[in-house]
């Protein structure tokens, strides 16, 4: 009786013991999606990595993203699907690696993660331009995804592997995607683009572009010009005021009050805001980057 009592004991303490471990197992994204924008803003290339979940995935997540080395990251965070001012900035821990950096955080609110940085990896030999990204596939992904973004005068795009999904936009962008890939933990895939371009001007939207993805939207530049008239309107009340007094006359209570002239807000970057699967026509290609 003490011998099966004692078993049982042995077999439920490895029981529990094996119960967390699995419990916490990190969850495998449904996709893993990349986006490479080059000569956007300051003529860098925005590196764009994000990763969704499918809905039924409980949170909170923990995410960890692999980042080429010579990638400066500049934000991480959270896509809620509303503005770019909603998404939600995520603390983020950066732990160097021989090859590449692993880029580890939280999602609580959203099953849609992002990370964007900067890097420096575009070659320019007159018009010629060449873009060559050696990814190595880090962590697990039910599927991969590639798009790159075309530059605005730009002519005889070429993609390897070659894209599959070309696509445009009503906002003045115009994305090509490769199809979906499947690629183990460690397998390696290269992505390289030319194209020619005349002009080294930095290529964005077609809307004024005032706003760093992920970011805030900045203030507005009409506020110092409507704080001048209102200081304007008050002097020349004053100045009525004054006037009025020096001629024995009343002031009345009735007289049309100076109106504050709405501040007109900057529009926003264009950034995809939607969620999975709910693409429209005004929506750039893959369900992260906008």
């Amino acid at each position: 009786m003490n011998k099966t009592l004692i078993l049982f004991l042995i077999v439920m303490m490895a029981v529990f013991a094996v119960t967390p471990a699995a419990a916490l197992a990190a969850p495998i994204p449904d996709e893993l999606h990349i986006s490479l924008w080059p000569e956007y803003d300051d003529n860098q290339v925005l590196f764009l990595e994000g990763v969704r979940f499918s809905d039924n995935t409980p949170l909170p997540i923990e995410v960890k993203m692999a980042v080429p080395k010579g990638m400066t990251v500049i934000w991480v965070g959270e896509l809620l699907g509303g503005e770019a001012a909603q998404d939600v900035e995520a603390t983020h821990k950066t732990n160097p690696k021989d090859d590449y950096d692993e880029v580890v955080f939280t999602l609580t609110k959203s099953r849609i993660g992002q990370l964007e940085a900067q890097w420096a990896g575009l070659k320019v030999d007159g018009k010629a331009r060449e873009l060559n990204l050696e990814w190595v596939q880090r962590y697990g992904a039910k599927q991969v995804t590639f798009d790159f973004r075309v530059p605005t005068q730009t002519s005889d795009v070429k993609m390897s592997p070659p894209a599959s999904t070309p696509g445009g936009s009503t906002k003045g962008e115009e994305f090509i995607s490769v199809a979906p890939m499947k690629l183990a933990v460690g397998q390696k895939q290269n992505f390289t683009i030319t194209y020619q371009r005349s002009t080294n001007a930095p290529s964005v939207s077609e809307q004024p572009a005032q706003q760093q993805p992920g970011t805030p939207a900045g203030k507005s530049t009409t506020s110092s010009a409507a704080i001048a008239i209102i200081v304007f309107a008050v002097i020349a009340v004053a100045m009525l005021t004054v006037y009025k007094m020096h001629n024995v006359q009343p002031v009345t209570q009735d007289e049309p009050k100076q109106q504050r002239p709405p501040a007109r807000k900057k529009p926003a970057r264009d950034r995809e805001e939607v969620g999975p699967n709910e693409l429209s026509d005004d929506d750039e290609q893959g369900p992260f980057f906008d």
